[in-house]
């Protein structure tokens, strides 16, 4: 039965009204999901576009780091003032920093040069036939430094050094002898405050192109660079590096409208990091068309120079799909209208889409997460690598200061070395240096109440930093009173990293005031037992890598102060042996004199007796004094064999009865003789009672009574 017409009419009212909806929500969903879909990919390209910015920023500042490394280290200054060579420096000292860190240190640069203060260039690494002596003062970036330290010679020329400050500088890009892109980084070589050469690195943009060719998105997707001026600093397709991207686009099209394009390179000359949705062609078509694009670009600031990564895809790679998922469920929405059959179908089959969508997202998702965990180990990553430079900076300080220690010729000198350098070089807000000594000040020492009244205690030697003085109220502190003297006491050290709340700290309150956040204290030990106390506060926190740098320089002072304690020692023993040997010279001028005198006496008595007309009487006078003087003259020769028992440690004292008197003519007789020769009176009185006999050496009295006598003699005129 036919149905009615109004009815069959109804029925194609309401099919088509129902085909409209459906294809008015269709067109009205597809569309919000397309901006969804576009907008979460912005995001996704703006997230890899600033992720690769900051390892770029990372990559080269860490070889701009290492470069004002090398440009700092003195051997290098060296080099540079006297014109060696890096391989001159290695035969001279054994070590080369410069050929260590062209072979170890510097990932990614092609070849190290060191550059007079002229541009001649003085080493090159790896070495090349002909590039020493090259001139190279018109190289990118090497002009920059050498204008600008003439214009700094003429602005302020007593500050040139300082105004160059810890920077590296990046050059623009340009062609290298090899042919290939590169761009330079460059450190300034100051020695007082004077610029004597160039640290050069060559970095070949090849190696930024590696890195950049990993990121693909989408079909078409890829991430290049370009400079502020739009120029190609990395791109996939390699003859376009060192090309003006617009001007190229431009000769392509010339009747396109490139102001997307123009917008874009505008907001990347200006630093900004965002994303854009433009127009430009595919480079890897044989035949170029215009296509629509999205990009996630983000700046790359190096030095004086702004670079911009952008990571850019096709538009159709997101809106084609799309498309197609509208006209599939226009199509399944038509089929369920006209065959009932096909609703569950085509129900199914939207959901099995919708599902892949969700799938789509939740990839997306993990996506970002693993975004997420890269940012987290390179942001680790950054830290260990400013903990290695600061490491780094700390063993070259370390390497200097044996040196000038055991330089040092006393105490005060030593203490004074050790509390500069860590305030110089280890960063102490102020350091000091006690020595443990006797007591002296304990009448008016400020902190006598907390003396435990032992014989010994801390001086304050030096003081560096912000107090400078050591005549305060710490410049005695008792052993094992507060934390000074508890790491004397204790031959331990004593760390804190939280200085305003430690209760080993004193006056916690001036800790707060002044920012102190750490204070650390090493005993300086010698045979197990603290000869002193080393320490500093710090405004920042100490890292341990830092406290074991301090243990070691706590060792090297303590070894130090016994290398000055031995000098000292050293030098007393050579005085007292001097004075001993002058002593001994002495001796024997005098004994000369005393042997003289006996044998003219001999020799003189000896002609007297040739006399015939001499009575019997007084020949036997002559031989008596003759056998006098010769019992004189053998008791002087024992007294040079004594003289050398005494210094062998055998010398003996023989007691036996001795007639003072006696002793006394027999030494008057015997230097009557020297007495007469100088035109001197020699008269012997007594004065009270003389014993007839005593108990003692009676050859130690002679030589004790000759040897009065005979200064006596010699020293009157």
């Amino acid at each position: 039965m036919r149905q009615p017409k109004w009815i069959r009419l109804a029925v194609v009212v309401a099919l088509v009204g129902i085909t409209t909806s459906m294809w008015w929500v269709s067109r009205s969903s597809v569309a919000a999901f397309e901006r969804n879909s576009v907008e979460k990919t912005h995001q996704h390209l703006l997230t890899l576009a600033k992720t690769e910015a900051q390892r770029l920023e990372a990559f080269i500042g860490d070889i701009g780091e290492e470069t004002r490394l090398i440009a700092q280290y003195p051997s290098v200054v060296e080099a540079a003032k006297e014109g060696l060579s890096a391989q001159d420096v290695l035969v001279r000292n054994g070590y080369s920093l410069e050929i260590r860190s062209a072979g170890d240190h510097l990932k990614g640069v092609s070849s190290l040069c060191r550059l007079d203060a002229k541009g001649i260039v003085q080493s090159s690494l790896p070495p090349e036939s002909g590039k020493i002596g090259a001139d190279y003062s018109r190289k990118p970036g090497v002009s920059h430094i050498l204008d600008h330290h003439k214009r700094l010679e003429q602005e302020r020329p007593s500050r040139v050094g300082r105004d160059w400050g810890d920077t590296a500088y990046t050059s623009e890009i340009f062609t290298s002898r090899s042919g290939e892109m590169a761009f330079s980084v460059y450190a300034p070589v100051i020695d007082n405050d004077q610029l004597v050469g160039i640290i050069r690195a060559l970095v070949y943009t090849e190696t930024i192109n590696k890195t950049i060719d990993d990121i693909h998105i989408g079909e078409h997707g890829y991430a290049q660079l370009f400079d502020d001026d739009g120029i190609m600093l990395a791109h996939p397709d390699r003859t376009q590096i060192g090309t003006d991207i617009l001007a190229m686009r431009k000769k392509q099209f010339p009747k396109f409208d490139w102001s997307e394009m123009q917008a874009l390179l505008a907001r990347t000359s200006a630093g900004e990091a965002g994303v854009a949705v433009y127009h430009s062609a595919w480079w890897h078509e044989s035949e170029p068309r215009i296509v629509k694009k999205l990009a996630g670009f983000a700046p790359v600031r190096i030095g004086d120079e702004l670079w911009s990564v952008c990571v850019t895809m096709g538009y159709d790679d997101i809106a084609a799909p799309i498309a197609a998922q509208a006209r599939t469920m226009l199509i399944a929405g038509l089929l369920m209208l006209l065959v009932m059959l096909g609703a569950g179908a085509a129900f199914y089959l939207s959901e099995k889409k919708r599902a892949a969508l969700l799938l789509e997202t939740q990839s997306s998702q993990r996506l970002r997460d693993e975004i997420s965990v890269r940012k987290q180990a390179e942001d680790r990553l950054r830290t260990a690598n400013a903990e290695c430079k600061a490491i780094n900076q700390e063993v070259l300080a370390i390497n200097e200061i044996p040196h000038k220690l055991f330089a040092c010729r006393s105490e005060m000198q030593v203490a004074q070395t050790i509390t500069e350098v860590l305030t110089d070089k280890f960063g102490a807000y102020f350091s000091r240096l006690w020595l443990r000594r006797a007591g002296d000040l304990c009448s008016e020492c400020a902190l006598a109440d907390h003396c435990p009244g032992t014989q010994e205690c801390l001086h304050l030697v030096s003081s560096s930093g912000y107090y400078t003085h050591i005549d305060g109220d710490h410049r005695r502190v008792p052993i094992g009173v507060f934390k000074v003297g508890s790491v004397a006491a204790g031959s331990c050290k004593t760390i804190s990293n939280d200085a305003s709340h430690d209760g080993r700290v004193h006056d916690r309150e001036w800790a707060a005031k002044h920012k102190l956040h750490a204070f650390a204290g090493f005993p300086l030990v010698v045979n197990g037992e603290a000869i002193g106390v080393m320490a500093m506060f710090s405004q920042s926190q100490l890292p341990s890598h830092l406290l074991e740098t301090l243990d070691i320089l706590a060792k090297l002072a303590a070894a130090a102060f016994v290398n000055t304690q031995q000098i000292d020692e050293l030098r007393d023993s050579w005085k007292a042996a001097e004075v001993a040997n002058q002593s001994k010279s002495d001796f024997l001028a005098n004994m000369s004199h005393e042997i003289r005198t006996p044998l003219t006496a001999i020799l003189g008595f000896s002609e007297n007796l040739l006399d015939g007309a001499l009575s019997e009487s007084e020949r036997l006078d002559n031989v008596r004094t003759i056998r006098r003087n010769g019992t004189n003259l053998l008791g002087i020769i024992n007294d040079i064999l004594d003289l050398s028992k005494i210094e062998s440690g055998k010398m003996t004292i023989e007691c036996g009865d001795c007639q003072p008197c006696r002793s006394v003519a027999e030494v008057a007789s015997l230097m009557r003789v020297r007495a007469d020769s100088k035109g001197l009176p020699f008269n012997v009185e007594y004065s009270g009672a003389i014993p007839e006999t005593i108990r003692t050496d009676s050859t130690r009295l002679r030589q004790v009574l000759i040897n009065l006598i005979g200064n006596a003699i010699k020293f009157t005129e």
